[in-house]
């Protein structure tokens, strides 16, 4: 089990993201998840918590955490069972 200064540690280098206070991920896998929040939903697609937790086979505690943290960013906004981008200018 990693320490509270090794999680830290990656935080600070760049390598982890901590999107919850239990969730981290590693920036690359968290790029491609974000990549693909902002494809879907910049075709206008309401992406919902179960199609985001199905089309990476990941949990339900992880997807939650990710689209909030997006929330948290700025970068999506929750509208009724689904995530749609908040503002494309904020997408670069």
């Amino acid at each position: 089990m990693l320490t509270d200064e090794v999680y830290q540690a990656l935080i600070e280098q760049g390598e982890l993201i901590q999107v919850s206070p239990d969730v981290f991920l590693r920036t690359r896998e968290y790029n491609q998840l974000e990549e693909y929040v902002i494809e879907e939903c910049g075709k206008g697609v309401l992406l919902t918590l179960s199609h985001f937790r199905d089309h990476f086979s990941t949990s339900r505690r992880l997807s939650q955490a990710f689209l909030e943290y997006l929330d948290r960013r700025g970068i999506t906004t929750r509208e009724a069972e689904g995530r749609k981008l908040k503002n494309s200018t904020n997408i670069i």
